[in-house]
């Protein structure tokens, strides 16, 4: 079942029951009890939710249930609450979807549903584009907005990082630059605007890493290192 926000009602014994049972009152019960509602959050089952990501950038929950995404506020205090249902937006019959983002200003909805190919929806006018990794050459691993004119959205792919910039009013992405390094692995974080890739190491054993800074000023290329070769700790999994 999938329900979002339900109320279940407890009974909670008073702090004064056990001052009145000491009392007492004759034959009579002199146990009070109070009904309160306890807020369980967003209650979200296997069967019925066919994906579920949390988009760091602008704080959604996003679910996918029945071909429709459901984006959540789950910032603030009441985050998770029936009233913090921002929209939902029926998605094109399709492969089911394997990543989902929402650009920073809240206006698109990017979705990942093939192994090579974006859409990008315009929530205001419904408006979709679908864009392709460099040439359809490498498999998309994932992808992220950023506050950088340079790199609006980056995506990752086995031969390294794409960026790409909005066409004319939103009307599509085009890859701008590629970063070319090779990736098994990557992570990012919108606290650090980082992205992190890794690899194993070219020259020998090892696992290489290397990382860049995306802020609204421009592209940060962070110093790579090495991190030597340890066969009981493999490389951690791709989010």
């Amino acid at each position: 079942m999938f329900s979002l926000g339900s109320f279940n009602p407890a009974v909670r014994h008073s702090p004064f029951d056990h001052a009145r049972s000491a009392l007492g009152s004759g034959g009579g019960s002199t146990h009070a009890h109070h009904v309160y509602a306890a807020d369980q959050g967003l209650g979200l089952s296997e069967e019925t939710v066919e994906a579920l990501h949390y988009d760091d950038t602008t704080q959604l929950l996003l679910a996918v249930k029945g071909g429709v995404v459901f984006a959540y506020d789950m910032g603030g205090d009441t985050g998770g609450s029936p009233d913090t249902l921002v929209w939902t937006y029926p998605l094109q019959e399709g492969p089911s979807v394997r990543a989902a983002r929402v650009s920073p200003d809240r206006g698109l909805l990017a979705v990942q549903r093939g192994p090579r190919l974006l859409e990008l929806v315009d929530l205001a006018s419904g408006n979709c584009c679908v864009h392709a990794s460099e040439r359809g050459r490498h498999d998309i691993l994932g992808f992220f907005f950023t506050e950088w004119p340079g790199a609006e959205v980056v995506v990752v792919t086995r031969g390294g990082l794409e960026l790409c910039v909005f066409a004319p009013r939103r009307q599509g992405l085009r890859c701008r630059e590629v970063l070319r390094v090779p990736v098994s692995w990557w992570a990012h974080s919108h606290d650090t605007r980082c992205c992190l890739v890794g690899a194993p190491h070219p020259g020998g054993p090892g696992v290489f890493l290397q990382g860049w800074q995306f802020v609204s000023g421009g592209m940060v290329t962070l110093p790579p290192f090495t991190i030597p070769h340890n066969p009981t700790a493999p490389l951690p999994s791709t989010p």
